[in-house]
């Protein structure tokens, strides 16, 4: 089920304003909206988040707003009845790797390191500040969706293979949630955060990246292998 929330605020003191945009009660976005000014054609500023709902039962999506002494909140319920996603997954880290990012937070001031800055993915340990699994051919130019509880700032990296010495293919690392496509040649995909201890959570959709159509190409269950020399996902 694919949720999106909007929302436009603005204080009528003129005062900067804060907003979240909340599911189950985690922090999916966080946008500062600016000084009201009365010259703008639109008053306020937007907040935005998009993400898919993956475990079937009742979920809490929740609007807030604050300029710092008073907080407004507005939510509603929803309910999933099924997951339409090839493979998913939900594995904790206990560290943070912002080295992997780019530099320590909260500015990416260095140059990313990827999946190169991770020790467990150097070392094929069990996941302390990363976590990998292998990625079928077949999901190529899926779309793919992670995020992590706590605010932590899910990243990742597509690599050829789960090896150190695989081809890096594509890294994203932006603040909050991560989504587009799995790209050519991606065979392993590694995982972090940037800001620290968290559960982060991988899924590939059945949707072909930007087409809107479907495919039911998936690996079997015994292609995940958890625990295996080849997965950091652990248990």
């Amino acid at each position: 089920m694919r949720i999106e929330m909007n929302l436009t605020a603005w204080d009528p003191d003129g005062d900067a304003l804060v907003s979240l945009l909340m599911h189950d009660g985690n922090t999916w976005s966080r946008e500062h909206i600016p000084a009201y000014d009365p010259e703008r054609t639109a008053p306020g500023g937007p907040g935005y988040a998009a993400f898919t709902i993956v475990t079937v039962g009742t979920h809490v999506e929740t609007l807030s707003v604050s300029d710092g002494k008073v907080t407004v909140n507005s939510s509603v319920t929803v309910r999933a009845t099924g997951s339409m996603n090839l493979f998913e997954v939900d594995v904790k880290v206990t560290e943070s790797c912002s080295l992997c990012s780019g530099g320590l937070p909260p500015l990416h001031l260095g140059t990313p390191l990827g999946a190169k800055g991770c020790k467990g993915f150097l070392m094929n340990e069990s996941p302390e500040d990363c976590a990998w699994s292998v990625l079928s051919p077949e999901w190529e130019n899926h779309q793919f969706f992670a995020n992590a509880t706590d605010d932590a700032s899910a990243d990742l990296e597509f690599r050829s293979d789960c090896s150190p010495t695989g081809e890096a293919i594509g890294l994203h690392a932006h603040d909050g949630a991560e989504i587009g496509p799995i790209p050519e040649g991606a065979g392993c995909v590694v995982l972090w955060t940037y800001y620290g201890p968290a559960t982060i959570h991988f899924e590939v959709q059945r949707t072909t990246y930007g087409t809107g159509q479907e495919s039911h190409n998936a690996l079997p269950a015994e292609g995940l292998n958890l625990g295996s020399s080849n997965n950091g996902l652990g248990s």
